[in-house]
């Protein structure tokens, strides 16, 4: 929560409500709840609410006085965006996982409460907890922490060259749209021909490399080695792709004079 939370403080979340005012827009036509996504100030207000909401929410979760009501806001707020968005199983993990929060002997008293009678084991010593237990504990927070805050190591911003993005947290931060398509030569017969991705790849695919310069990348390696079997044992392959992130004016993905097949993948 708190490192998506800061991945929010950003220009395009809270000053311009991007990408919210995008989806939102696309789900006008919901019940009830339809016609304020049309509200020029509803992006603004949702982003803001999201940003204060992750950034806070973990407080009100350790405190035991407001952790019922607490929960109650998780509850809430991940029941609205299952509704909203296609976010697979994200919200009802996050739901089922925050109890961590609560104390450790809350199982046994909802049990209770709803007539089942829990047995409870005689008192013991708390055990020792190992050495290699603690370590290993010690690594897995060091991993959390480390890992979503990567990118910060790589130079340019991580919503563009996606340096870092992995793991990063970065949730619901960005809307890419783009076009491409490839331009393939052999440089053996001086042959050139033009390749649309959706002759090698599905439309959900398509939309996904048009976007990403490692998917990019490898959709062109894709195209270049249906070339070689077609009989062009050395090809080239270039793309004229441009992408717009969140709304913003359209900027070429990658330069056009580059050979991507002679590249690397690298996703980071």
């Amino acid at each position: 929560y708190v490192v998506a939370g800061i991945a929010k403080l950003n220009a395009d979340w809270l000053l311009r409500g991007e990408p919210l005012g995008m989806w939102l827009a696309a789900r006008g036509d919901r019940p009830l709840v339809g016609s304020l996504f049309d509200l020029p100030l509803t992006p603004l207000v949702a982003s803001w609410a999201g940003a204060i909401f992750d950034l806070t929410i973990v407080g009100w979760l350790v405190w035991r006085r407001s952790r019922p009501w607490a929960y109650v806001a998780v509850v809430v707020f991940h029941l609205s965006t299952a509704a909203l968005f296609q976010i697979g199983l994200f919200p009802w993990a996050m739901m089922a996982l925050t109890p961590v929060f609560f104390a450790p002997s809350w199982p046994e008293r909802m049990l209770r409460r709803i007539g089942v009678v829990v047995p409870r084991p005689p008192q013991a010593d708390a055990p020792t907890t190992p050495t290699w237990v603690r370590r290993a504990a010690l690594g897995l927070v060091v991993v959390n922490l480390v890992v979503p805050l990567r990118h910060y190591a790589y130079a340019g911003d991580v919503t563009e060259n996606e340096a870092g993005y992995y793991g990063s947290l970065r949730v619901m931060l960005t809307e890419k749209t783009g076009t491409a398509r490839f331009l393939v030569t052999d440089p053996t017969t001086d042959q050139a021909w033009t390749v649309a991705p959706g002759d090698y790849f599905e439309p959900w695919q398509v939309g996904q490399l048009a976007s990403r310069r490692d998917l990019l990348i490898t959709a062109a390696h894709v195209v270049a080695a249906e070339a070689r079997a077609d009989g062009h044992p050395r090809v080239e392959v270039r793309a004229d792709a441009w992408v717009s992130i969140n709304g913003r004016q359209r900027r070429r993905l990658v330069d056009p004079a580059l050979d991507l097949a002679a590249l690397e993948r690298r996703p980071r």
